[in-house]
C-alpha cells in the first residue's frame, strides 16, 4: 500500500472509482470495498477496503485523495465521495467529475435546453466513438 501510494502522490491525475457492498434494505451504500484507480501512465490500483482496513486506507491513501493538486478523475463522484466522507472521514478534494462536464457541455451545445443525463456506459460509447475513433465494444469487453 505504501508503494502504491507514492506512486498515485506523484501522478497529477488519478482516475477514481469506488465499490462497496450493497445491503438489502439499505438506502445507501453499505461499507467501501474496492477502491480502483489508475494513472494516465498506466499505473493501475485495486484496493482491497476490506482486508486492509479502514486505518490503512486512511493512513496510505488519505493524503492523496484529499490533496488538491492531485486531480481525480471520476464519473458521478456524488455516493463514492460521500462514502468516503461518511466511512473513513475523508474529503475528496480536487475532483473533475465527468458527469457533470459532459451536462454542462451538452447544455451548452443545446443552448440551455435541458437533456437526458447519460451514464457512463453511454458517455464512453458516445464519446469514444466520436472523439478517438475507438470501438466502444473493445473497451466494454475489457471493463
Amino acid at each position: 500500500l505504501e508503494v502504491i501510494s507514492k506512486m498515485l502522490a506523484s501522478s497529477q491525475l488519478v482516475a477514481l472509482d469506488l465499490e462497496a457492498l450493497v445491503i438489502k434494505g439499505q438506502q445507501h451504500h453499505g461499507p467501501l470495498s474496492l477502491l480502483q484507480m489508475c494513472t494516465p501512465r498506466g499505473g493501475v490500483c485495486l484496493v482491497d477496503v476490506l482486508t486492509l482496513g479502514k486505518a490503512a486506507i486512511v493512513k496510505h491513501l488519505g493524503p492523496m485523495l484529499t490533496n488538491a493538486r492531485t486531480q481525480k478523475l471520476m464519473f458521478d463522484c456524488r455516493a463514492d465521495s460521500q462514502s468516503l466522507y461518511e466511512q473513513l472521514g475523508i474529503r475528496l478534494n480536487g475532483v473533475i467529475d465527468l458527469q457533470l462536464y459532459i451536462a454542462y457541455t451538452q447544455w451548452v451545445k443545446n443552448r440551455g435546453r435541458e437533456q437526458n443525463r447519460i451514464g457512463l456506459n453511454g458517455a464512453l460509447s458516445k464519446y469514444l466513438n466520436e472523439y478517438e475513433g475507438r470501438q466502444y465494444d473493445e473497451v466494454s469487453l475489457r471493463m
